[in-house]
């Protein structure tokens, strides 16, 4: 996704825990990407990222808030509920609060765009590990109940389902 903004004139800050694989990435999209270490499970790493890049670029036009992470049983029986919790903390709590600390420079501009990515997984069983599309669903219903709040027009949060098919043409 960085390389799609990229081409398109944008200067990008990549986040994640994973250090080598972040450096990595805006090493090969340099000048037009930094790396900023972010475990998205605690606000303050959230906040502190969007602060450096309102620091560093002058402002935060698009923030894409992707949290992606699942690993399931093969029973129901055998969720560990403690794993469950951590995958909500990433893809539910971590969108949310993706969506709090961008609205913070967004709304006094009155402009902005918060891409908030779900999965077509909510929609059919068995495509995915469960708690990754229960996750999801809840990603995109937090971002559906939280545009209202955002109070500007000129202010856009989208919710999208991603399709793990190629459709054929």
């Amino acid at each position: 996704m960085a390389t799609k903004f990229i081409k398109n004139g944008a200067k990008v800050v990549i986040t994640d825990i994973l250090h080598q694989l972040g450096q990595d990435a805006a090493v090969e999209l340099r000048p037009n990407a930094t790396f900023v270490s972010c475990d998205v499970t605690r606000e303050s790493d959230i906040s502190d990222a969007v602060d450096f890049t309102v620091s560093k670029h002058g402002r935060l036009d698009i923030m894409y808030n992707n949290g992606i992470v699942g690993n399931s049983p093969p029973r129901i029986v055998d969720l560990d509920m403690t794993e469950f919790d951590r995958i909500m903390s990433i893809n539910v709590q971590g969108v949310v609060v993706g969506i709090k600390h961008a609205a913070r420079f967004m709304m006094p501009r009155h402009s902005g765009c918060i891409l908030c990515t779900g999965s077509v997984t909510v929609l059919m069983g068995g495509l995915s590990p469960p708690e990754y599309s229960i996750s999801k669903g809840a990603s995109l219903g937090s971002s559906n109940q939280l545009w209202p709040r955002c109070e500007s027009m000129a202010f856009r949060l989208i919710a999208s389902r991603r399709s793990p098919f190629r459709p054929r043409l």
